[in-house]
């Protein structure tokens, strides 16, 4: 199924309330499906396993900036980012 702001609503209204969930996007979706998630009360993890850009045409520098660019997106939107240590936590790792 195509990374689409219709299909990601369309899915977030089909789990039940309060359900902990996080979209699949591969490519520069990735970039537009993202900050829409954390809108919607998703959370999100990136890397170089999703997309090689950071922005059409711009491959990125390597998974940090990568997260970093997505931290700023998280931090503008009044969400928390958990730490690596909290992150281990939350999925019993």
């Amino acid at each position: 199924m195509q990374a689409t702001i219709d299909n990601l609503v369309f899915f977030k209204n089909s789990i039940p309330p309060g359900s902990t969930w996080s979209p699949c996007a591969i490519g520069l979706s990735t970039w537009s499906i993202r900050p829409v998630a954390l809108t919607a009360g998703g959370n999100v993890r990136i890397g170089f396993e999703n997309c090689i850009h950071i922005e059409n045409g711009v491959r990125a520098d390597g998974d940090a900036q990568m997260v970093a660019k997505i931290v700023r997106f998280a931090e503008e939107m009044g969400r928390e980012t958990a730490s690596p240590e909290e992150e281990r936590k939350l999925l019993h790792l």
